[in-house]
């Protein structure tokens, strides 16, 4: 009875939404047809996409075991499975995707524990965050040659998983996209891949296996393994091109790196607090320099953007304590949120290029007066003044545009300003100690009194 009241709403559900579209037609673009809310076909829910041309799949409802996804949901060809579709279906074995389906969404088949096999269509270019997360007995997933992007813990915990083979032309692995697979034993990272996310073979088989030490996959440079000597100086094969977000994180005996000239991003967090890398250079190859790069890397003092870069990621730099001067290039457009916060020392910002251009770089309005008030313009790299951190401030150029560029002595002037910011802040926070640690010897004292008094009384009495 309750099937056919269910049945009976989505036919007058349907209707409606007919009868929506015909009343609207002519008044809006055909692109813009009505979309209706979750209808459903057999065992499955499904929305139409946004241009109503296609259908996505939202849920499953069935008894489990094998289960065919249709390949048509109202009269339309299924394009993605929705997130959350089979969310913790422990029911289901086997899974079968149909030709036309573009994308898996985030938690599509998320704890699906019961699940030993998927089967997944030429044409499928992307699985989302958390897709197959913690299906402990998928044992296989044969990733298609048109595959593109895979999400972040997209197969996190898989344990029985033993192949997963990425084929060339994948372009995207995210973080802990592969972790705790103890049972991958072979992994391969094709040239065409661009982007590997942190830790995103951790814990595998295949990461066992590995000798303590530089750790690379083809022509991705991994992370490093096991204890990292001091002065660890780290020299990569020339044919390396992708280096895994991360690698180097809290990487605190690391103090110099050769990096080749095919890389073009600089990860995500890739020199996370590497307190002792003092200096880097960055080949011409690198477009982008992700969000928390260089984050806490306490000992950097000087760094040079090539002419290639055109984005710098939020907190990029933050907390360089050291960083007293920085080139940025013509090219960048784009510097994120807080790029330069914590770093006291910064006095010197060369750009390569006019006022105007540097007026064009979208950034918060805090990281522009900062910049602002440090900035000198020079019209080419070859004007840019050899770098000199002790005394000789800019030779070049000129700040906002006017006069002929800064003598040693206003560079002095703003180190020794901003070497006086930090020691006035210093005192503040030994004032703030200081008036603790007085505190909890008074509060001490008044129960060692309270204590003797009481014993005191106890004695009298």
């Amino acid at each position: 009875m309750w099937k056919k009241v269910l049945k009976a709403a989505a036919v007058g559900l349907t209707v409606m939404c007919l009868m929506n579209s015909a009343g609207t037609a002519g008044m809006i673009p055909e692109t813009s047809l009505t979309v209706c809310a979750v209808q459903t076909q057999g065992d499955f829910s499904y929305e139409l996409s946004e241009d109503g041309n296609t259908a996505v799949i939202t849920a499953y409802h069935g008894k489990g075991g094998k289960v065919a996804v249709p390949d048509t949901a109202g009269g339309k060809p299924v394009s993605a499975i929705g997130s959350d579709a089979f969310d913790n279906n422990e029911s289901v074995t086997e899974v079968t995707v149909p030709e036309g389906v573009v994308k898996i969404g985030k938690n599509a088949f998320k704890g699906c524990n019961g699940m030993t096999k998927i089967t997944l269509p030429e044409g499928l270019e992307e699985i989302g965050e958390y897709a197959f997360w913690y299906c402990t007995k998928l044992t296989e997933a044969v990733l298609p040659e048109s595959m593109k992007h895979i999400g972040s813990y997209a197969f996190f915990n898989c344990t029985s998983l033993k192949s997963a083979v990425i084929p060339e032309g994948m372009e995207t692995i995210g973080g802990w996209a592969f972790s705790g697979c103890g049972g991958l034993a072979n992994v391969n990272v094709p040239a065409s891949v661009k982007i590997v996310g942190s830790c995103a073979f951790d814990n595998t088989g295949w990461y066992a296996s590995q000798n303590s030490g530089d750790v690379m996959i083809g022509s991705c440079y991994y992370k490093y393994k096991g204890e990292m000597p001091d002065n660890y100086v780290v020299s990569m094969p020339e044919e390396t091109t992708v280096i895994a977000d991360g690698a180097f994180s809290e990487c605190s005996h690391l103090t110099g790196i050769f990096l080749p000239s095919g890389i073009t991003r600089i990860g995500s967090s890739l020199f996370y607090h590497c307190r002792h890398l003092a200096e880097i250079t960055l080949p011409q190859s690198v477009t982008t320099v992700e969000a928390n790069a260089f984050f806490g890397c306490e000992n950097l003092k000087s760094i040079t953007l090539p002419d290639s870069v055109e984005e710098l990621g939020e907190n990029a730099f933050s907390e360089c304590l050291t960083l007293t001067r920085v080139v940025l290039p013509q090219n960048l457009r784009h510097i994120g949120e807080s790029a330069f916060v914590g770093c006291y020392q910064l006095s010197d910002v060369i750009y390569v290029g006019t006022r105007e251009s540097f007026d064009r770089i979208m950034m918060d309005d805090r990281t522009r007066e900062l910049l602002l008030s440090k900035i000198t313009f020079v019209s080419s790299s070859q004007d840019v003044p050899k770098a000199d951190v002790s005394s000789t401030g800019r030779q070049n150029g000129s700040r906002g545009g006017e006069g002929a560029g800064e003598g040693a002595g206003n560079a002095s002037a703003r180190r020794a300003a901003a070497s006086a910011a930090i020691e006035s802040e210093n005192k503040v926070w030994r004032i703030v100690i200081m008036i603790g640690i007085g505190f909890i010897v008074l509060m001490l004292l008044l129960f060692i009194i309270r204590a003797v008094v009481g014993m005191f009384k106890r004695r009298t009495q």
